[in-house]
């Protein structure tokens, strides 16, 4: 609500793509793990904050359109449920 310029989401999304790059690596698992219990911490349900990767995968799809791929959404199927792992609802 107090992101009037769209700065906060801006942010927000280039540090999922920074942490879906990263899945592997120490930084990006963790920083998932660690946002889930922050955003629970701010007020924001659990089940919400699960749905916020589907919506960048979803966003992802319309962007591309027609060139979307039977292995983009294989890819994003194993994503999804790694992320769902670190940040259960």
């Amino acid at each position: 609500m107090r992101d009037t310029t769209g700065a906060v989401r801006g942010e927000m999304l280039a540090v999922a793509f920074q942490c879906l790059l990263d899945l592997d690596g120490g930084y990006g698992a963790s920083f998932i793990a660690a946002e889930r219990v922050n955003h629970d911490a701010f007020g924001v349900d659990p089940a919400i904050f699960g749905q916020f990767f589907p919506i960048v995968r979803d966003t992802c799809r319309e962007a591309v359109g027609s060139e979307w791929t039977p292995e983009f959404d294989a890819a994003w199927d194993a994503v999804l449920a790694r992320v769902g792992a670190l940040a259960p609802a």
